[in-house]
């Protein structure tokens, strides 16, 4: 087995390309893209999400250097719909592939922006006839508004922090928008809930049509009202057949409700990580198709529901009746998900709930299912591998939200001799979707393990690079140690895998 984990290895091991990893982490694209709906064909787009790139060059990088460089950043997109349009812009935009990094600061509203067209206005800045587009900040970067996304296509929004605005932290809308990629974004207040529970509204909204949407590795928290898809009952003509939604690895966190509220969409929530939901979890409504796999659930009173007629919903949840809007949900199907409730103190009765749908104890309410063998398999659209639910707290507790991954890092691009430097190796990018490189300063010995101890891989070491494949070596999404050891020094690095064999 050892030497098959060695031949295995010297297979993979290639030279270094550290200026194609640094690339491809500033322009946004970490391992292989998105996970979900945002990585499959439809619409005229060959999946998966792009964005505006993995090329840093001065044709399609825009930097704008802090707040006070708002206007221009509105005057580029502006000018970018009138290129679309073949029209003359105010300035010198091409409509071409475009990274757009935004540089460190509190972005506040702005009163007005003259020339600015739709763009901005209404506490919400515009991405609309956009396509090929990075947003992407770099540092820690806040913005005080919204992120209006419509009739745009192709777009990746990153590392960005959305705190006290007035609507949605990203709203995505209309038929003609598809494949948005939302990755390492925060939403919310940072300490408390807002007194308001009307504004701010949303984290994410996706509405009005839209499709093909992955929100990965986001941070929601301290919020009333998390996400909608679907934002109307009233709304099924444009959103039937069409808001397909991935929700992948995103930390819930003193939130109320809506993680998410479907309607009419099919959505697949995977592998996220709930903590202090007030109300409810997952909602699945009005002709929804909502799977909900390897989740899981810490202090959440009602992880999930699927809605029914209210004669329907009665006979499930006795007085339990609240959350029925009489709009019955195609189906809510759930597996492999884990609850938590050791933290909650209140105990219902019968008073309260059919005593038959509330786990053990009667502090939280069964996941709940409805129609679970006539749903679809998110399988059929695209590649992935759940997590185990278990695993699902530290990892996205530890990777989740802005600022948890240096989109711009280069791990080699100071040249330091072996004796200064911090550590004995590098690994990046972490966490790992396929491939990760190996950077090693001195001779010596690569260890990989498992949490529980067992030896994967072993192989030796020189100063150099190494690049691997979890896929080729065969490691499931999880948690693993990897150790490097010199005959004086031995230090052990904790590695994540996201998406492996």
């Amino acid at each position: 087995m050892k030497k098959k984990w060695f031949l295995a290895a010297t297979m993979i091991l290639l030279l270094s390309m550290q200026a194609r990893e640094a690339c491809s982490q500033a322009t946004g694209m970490e391992g292989s893209g998105p996970v979900g709906f945002a990585s499959v064909d439809g619409d005229g787009f060959s999946g998966p999400v792009t964005g505006g790139g993995d090329a840093l060059t001065s044709s399609n990088v825009v930097t704008i250097n802090g707040p006070g460089e708002f206007p221009k950043l509105v005057y580029l997109l502006y000018d970018r719909i009138k290129a679309y349009k073949n029209q003359s812009g105010n300035g010198t935009a091409r409509y071409a592939p475009l990274v757009i990094i935004l540089e460190e600061g509190i972005y506040r509203e702005a009163a007005e922006v003259p020339n600015s067209g739709s763009v901005w206005g209404n506490s919400m800045l515009a991405i609309q006839e956009q396509g090929d587009l990075t947003v992407i900040g770099r540092g820690d970067v806040v913005l005080n508004f919204g992120i209006n996304v419509k009739r745009s296509w192709n777009v990746l929004i990153r590392n960005i922090t959305f705190q006290d605005y007035y609507d949605d932290g990203i709203n995505i809308g209309e038929p003609e928008t598809h494949h948005v990629w939302v990755d390492h974004c925060t939403f919310g207040h940072p300490a408390t809930r807002p007194a308001n529970k009307d504004h701010p509204d949303g984290g994410i909204d996706i509405k009005d049509g839209a499709s093909y949407i992955t929100v990965s590795w986001c941070h929601f928290r301290n919020s009333w009202k998390t996400g909608l898809v679907g934002h109307s009952d009233k709304n099924g003509a444009a959103d039937t057949g069409r808001l397909k939604s991935t929700f992948y690895m995103n930390y819930y966190q003193n939130t109320h409700s809506r993680h998410p509220r479907v309607r009419f969409g099919e959505v697949h929530v995977l592998n996220n990580y709930y903590e202090g939901v007030t109300n409810y979890g997952i909602a699945a409504a009005n002709q929804a198709r909502v799977v909900a796999e390897g989740n899981f659930f810490r202090n959440t009173v009602w992880p999930m529901y699927a809605d029914r007629t209210k004669s329907d919903f009665t006979a499930v949840y006795g007085p339990w009746s609240s959350e029925t809007g009489n709009y019955p949900a195609a189906g809510l199907k759930q597996s492999g998900n884990l609850y938590d409730d050791s933290g909650l103190t209140r105990i219902f009765t019968s008073s309260d709930i059919n005593v038959n749908m509330l786990n053990p104890g009667n502090k939280s309410i069964r996941f709940d299912e409805l129609n679970p063998d006539s749903l679809f398999d998110p399988h059929a659209y695209y590649s992935y591998t759940a997590a185990d639910a278990l695993a699902v707290p530290d990892m996205v507790k530890a990777s989740s939200g802005a600022g948890k991954v240096d989109f711009f890092a280069n791990p080699v691009a100071v040249e330091e001799s072996a004796n200064n430097r911090p550590h004995l190796f590098s690994l990046y990018p972490n966490p790992v979707h396929d491939q990760f490189t190996v950077e090693t300063y001195d001779s010596g010995l690569l260890i990989l393990r498992n949490l529980a101890g067992a030896l994967l891989f072993s192989t030796t070491a020189t100063p150099g690079t190494a690049r691997f494949s979890a896929i080729t070596l065969k490691l499931d999404p999880g948690f693993y140690s990897v150790t490097f050891r010199t005959q004086e020094r031995s230090i052990t690095e904790k590695m994540i895998v996201i998406s492996g064999r």
